[in-house]
């Protein structure tokens, strides 16, 4: 026998020890499982690199504001030095600092030892903050949008930096991590033919008799503990995808969703010539018309264009508000808050605050966190244990299925996740179509 018939019958005999039908288990029931682990594996293999880069970075990018703000605290704080500065006195300190580009917007913080922050809308990746101490009018520090570590972990998270491939990417690692997920809860899914002795060991513990076992039990106990926040993490992930997410925004436009005062900004009723409040002024009339918390207000592009703003934060969806005031006669318009929101737009809104984990706060991110290395440790130790039991280097795979009988819930699974996670769909039908020919070409032939 040549060296290459003896790996094959090395191969066949593993597989078949390992894959022998569970004694009294139906070959329906058999086929499902086998099916389930054959696509858990393959979905695996195709997404483990980038979704290992995604769940580092992501969990990198958790603490962001905190890390920042630890890092460069005097940008951020300073001490409270007697009265305030008049925002038009800010604002001539900010625009100096501009030197010539375009103001977009300013934020105020309720907090007395904030400083206040002018965004700079550029070109060529120039937009910057600009952080101006309200009590001297000097700048404290600029941070660039576009540079710096956490810029640059932002852009690797969703992009990989290879643009709009890079998304595409990201996104189907996306949908096919909750395919995993899924599937890896079902396969966990403790049955009287497998449940191991010693009650929870293996399913709720983790055994350390072998590596085998280690490897085993790191990989799905630890992954079925954090699955349901990872799922979240996952699902809102999609929000801001390339294919996915667009067509959710298409549907929050096409809805009527989307506020008016983000779309369509009202003009100003009076005459042009009319005398404007004071920037000052603008500032009062929007913080008493704002929840507690951050207000950002926009400068207007054009002369009779009201003003924009924009109340509280994103991690706080449910005290956000948006509003226009007529810069003349302070008037606020077209008023939004979560409360007249439709479902599909609070369901957006909710997904970065779900996604990063800052919905409540300190606990929240921790979770987040937790939940990406759990990601990680999943996907090592699932490819770790692939490249372990591959009988003599081969690519070794579960069996596929003694006929072609599954049950129908995991067909409705497949449908329905490819209808909902379309590239997911895609990739699935391009690999079920690669698997068969494979499969075909495998097979001996007939004497």
């Amino acid at each position: 026998m040549s060296t290459s018939e003896t790996r094959i019958a090395s191969e066949r005999t593993v597989r078949a020890d390992a894959e022998t039908p569970r004694p009294g288990q139906p070959q329906l029931s058999e086929n499902t499982y086998r099916t389930v682990w054959r696509w858990h594996l393959y979905a695996g293999l195709l997404v483990a690199p980038i979704l290992i880069w995604g769940a580092v970075t992501g969990a990198l990018y958790v603490f962001v504001d905190e890390i920042e703000a630890w890092l460069d605290p005097d940008a951020l704080y300073v001490a409270e030095e007697g009265e305030r500065k008049p925002f038009v006195e800010l604002l001539e300190t900010a625009r100096a600092e501009a030197r010539g580009d375009l103001l977009h917007s300013f934020s105020v913080n309720p907090d007395p030892r904030r400083t206040v922050s002018f965004f700079v809308a550029s070109p060529h990746e120039r937009s910057r903050s600009i952080y101006v101490n309200p009590y001297t009018a000097a700048v404290t520090g600029v941070h660039h949008i576009h540079s710096g570590f956490f810029p640059l972990v932002r852009t690797l998270h969703r992009t990989l930096y290879m643009g709009t491939v890079g998304r595409v990417l990201m996104e189907l690692t996306c949908s096919w991590g909750i395919v995993l997920l899924l599937t890896g809860v079902y396969l966990w899914w403790p049955r009287k033919q497998s449940r191991p002795k010693g009650g929870t060991a293996g399913v709720w513990r983790i055994r350390t008799a072998s590596t085998r076992v280690l490897l085993r039990d790191l990989h799905a106990v630890i992954g079925v503990y954090l699955a349901p926040v990872s799922i979240v993490v996952l699902l809102t992930g999609l929000f801001f995808t390339q294919v996915w997410g667009t067509g959710y925004r298409l549907a929050l436009l096409k809805s009527g969703s989307i506020p008016r005062v983000v779309l369509d900004l009202p003009k100003t009723t009076h005459p042009e010539n009319s005398p404007r409040l004071s920037l000052d002024r603008i500032v009062e009339i929007a913080c008493a018309k704002s929840p507690p918390g951050l207000v950002s207000i926009d400068f207007p592009q054009e002369p009779d264009d009201t003003i924009r703003v924009t109340a509280g934060t994103v991690e706080d969806p449910s005290r956000r508000a948006l509003f226009a005031i007529d810069p003349v006669d302070g008037t606020t318009m077209l008023h939004s808050d979560w409360q007249s929101g439709s479902p599909l737009l609070k369901l957006y809104t909710l997904a970065y605050p779900l996604h990063v984990g800052s919905i409540f706060g300190l606990p929240t991110k921790i979770l987040a966190t937790l939940s990406c290395l759990a990601l990680v440790s999943s996907t090592v130790t699932g490819v770790w244990m692939w490249w372990r039991k591959r009988p003599g280097g081969s690519f070794s795979i579960p069996r596929r299925p003694v006929g072609r009988r599954v049950r129908s819930a995991c067909i409705a699974f497949m449908v329905l996740s490819g209808i909902v996670l379309p590239l997911a769909g895609i990739s699935f039908l391009l690999m079920a179509s690669l698997d068969w020919v494979w499969q075909r070409r495998r097979r001996p032939a007939s004497p």
